[in-house]
């Protein structure tokens, strides 16, 4: 863009901000941008240009800077606050994602205008508090030539960065005291994401980072059941021989039984228990109750 090609949306909302006005007393223009003048005529307003180092008429309430805020004296600013006319700023972001996408690709770019933090700055250090911003919003690849050597992921990210659409800037500064809160910009028309070659690359690499991850996650659990297994292997082994050493001990039980039923009354009655609970209860519970009985029943068959 050149000084004298505003956008028609910024030139409609400065319209709209000089109309709005019309009761309270004219606005001019400081300044030589010409465009500007020529393109409010197209809208259907007049504005009044002043050159820069004459006088502002007395009755103006409004200054229009457009781009020129930068290049203007701060004790003229500040005067301008003292006599309580508003200023109305202009000016093009130099964060804006085509100039980014020009510096990335080695080329130079025009003069840097003033980013809306230190359009900001400037106003409040005069003593103007009191500010709205309104902003156009561009697609950084609009008027960026060989933007097929960029990578899609740097271009994605300045179209989810608001300040990299953001491409110009309206203020309005009246004068009071600053605001806590930094000033950011309302949107002057719709921005629809844009779908083309650089968003499609990023979705695939999106896509291929979440298959990689996903990958590594198939073959983690994977891994990890397979040492459940081979736990459940190890447990199974372990029970497996503990069965048969029970099996073993109910069966040396059993004979044990069947030898004391040759012995006197007593000692035979406990047998036939013995014998009963051996051969009724599964062969691990028959293990360990034949151990917990075993020293009894030695006694027992001593003493008969």
């Amino acid at each position: 863009m050149t000084s004298t090609n505003w956008s028609r949306a910024l030139v409609e909302a400065l319209a709209a901000e000089i109309a709005h006005r019309a009761g309270t007393g004219p606005a001019v223009q400081a300044g030589n941008d010409n465009g500007l003048a020529l393109m409010l005529r197209d809208v259907g307003v007049e504005l009044v240009r002043v050159a820069p180092d004459a006088d502002v008429p007395a009755d103006a309430t409004a200054i229009v800077l457009p781009g020129t805020l930068q290049d203007a004296d701060s004790a003229t600013l500040a005067g301008f606050a003292r006599e309580n006319r508003t200023l109305i700023v202009l000016e093009r972001n130099p964060l804006h994602g085509s100039r980014r996408l020009e510096l990335l690709l080695g080329r130079t770019v025009a003069p840097s205008s003033l980013a809306l933090s230190a359009v900001a700055a400037i106003l409040r250090q005069a003593g103007y508090g009191d500010m709205t911003a309104a902003a156009t919003l561009v697609d950084p690849l609009e008027g960026v030539e060989g933007d097929a050597e960029i990578p899609g992921t740097v271009v994605e990210w300045l179209r989810g960065r608001a300040d990299a659409l953001e491409a110009e800037y309206l203020v309005v500064a009246r004068p009071g005291p600053a605001a806590d809160a930094p000033l950011s910009a309302r949107p002057l028309n719709d921005y629809a994401p844009v779908n083309d070659a650089h968003a499609e690359r990023l979705r695939l690499a999106k896509h291929e980072e979440y298959v990689r991850e996903r990958r590594e996650a198939l073959l983690a659990k994977a891994e990890a059941d397979r040492y459940d297994l081979l736990t459940l292997r190890d447990h199974a082994v372990g029970a497996e021989g503990a069965s048969a050493s029970a099996v073993r001990s109910a069966k040396e039980a059993e004979a044990i039984a069947q030898a004391i039923l040759s012995q006197p009354r007593g000692a035979r009655r406990y047998a036939s228990t013995l014998l009963n609970t051996v051969t009724g209860q599964s062969p691990l519970a028959t293990a360990k109750w034949a151990a917990s009985k075993a020293g009894n029943l030695a006694k027992r068959v001593r003493n008969a």
